[in-house]
């Protein structure tokens, strides 16, 4: 069977003028196997996704998002399978003077044996900025000692049309990895946003090296966008008799 994903999302009003957005999501074959699933078969399915860093799973998964007073955003995310011990990933963003915008994640889990006073763990910490015609972010990775450095063309967070991000370790950690580059591109072929396309370039670091392209349409059917995306691992060329394999996917998404 192909690879196939459900999401069903809505807005509920839990306080007079405070609206939540709900969302649930999985992917579809491993939907049909949730009720026989094991912990074995979880941790089988994390080392596929590491080794494979072009495509991803997941379990049935809940999302809520919302707006708090003092503009304050949050968002909560949990797996639903219950042998799994991931917890529970909790972000939370707030706007500061000068127009930073600050955001700090983290995850609440109680250890095996533990106490909850063990279970909130912070995880990052962000503050992102515009600055002229580009806006900078600067992400501490808490639990793998790194640093992340995004620079962007644009006034919108998380919609730059052309972006760089560079991740390295800490200064005088003990970690000696090499730092990770991507190079990103997005571009709207119409004032609608209907068609568009998106780049990102995986350059040398810890990961291997790869790129891919997706261009998204929603024009061709009613109630409906088609996405085709081609992905190409880097590493190794043409040289030594290997040969480039890229993976081509062609999907459509359903609204209702």
């Amino acid at each position: 069977m192909g690879d196939f994903q459900l999401k069903y999302e809505t807005d509920v009003e839990i306080l007079e003028g405070m609206r939540t957005h709900v969302a649930v999501a999985a992917d579809g074959r491993n939907l049909l196997r949730w009720p026989s699933m094991t912990a074995a078969d979880l941790e089988k399915k994390k080392e596929t996704r590491q080794a494979n860093s072009l495509g991803s799973s997941t379990l049935p998964t809940v999302f809520v998002s919302g707006a708090l007073p003092l503009d304050l955003y949050y968002e909560v995310r949990r797996s639903l399978a219950r042998f799994t011990n991931s917890g529970t990933d909790l972000s939370l963003a707030c706007s500061l003077p000068a127009g930073v915008q600050a955001t700090a994640k983290g995850n609440l889990k109680k250890p095996i044996g533990g106490s909850w006073k063990e279970a909130t763990c912070l995880q990052s910490l962000s503050l992102f900025r515009v600055a002229g015609p580009v806006n900078v972010e600067v992400t501490s990775l808490l639990m793998s000692q790194r640093f992340r450095l995004k620079i962007g063309r644009g006034l919108a967070r998380l919609r730059c049309p052309i972006s760089l991000q560079a991740e390295f370790p800490y200064r005088g950690s003990e970690k000696s990895e090499p730092p990770d580059y991507e190079l990103g591109w997005r571009h709207n072929l119409d004032e609608e946003g209907k068609r568009r396309l998106r780049a990102r370039i995986l350059m040398p670091g810890r990961r291997a090296s790869a790129a891919w392209l997706e261009y998204r349409d929603a024009t061709i059917d009613e109630n409906g966008e088609w996405i085709a995306k081609i992905a190409m691992p880097l590493d190794g060329g043409c040289s030594g008799g290997k040969r480039w394999k890229p993976e081509i996917s062609i999907r459509r998404e359903w609204l209702w």
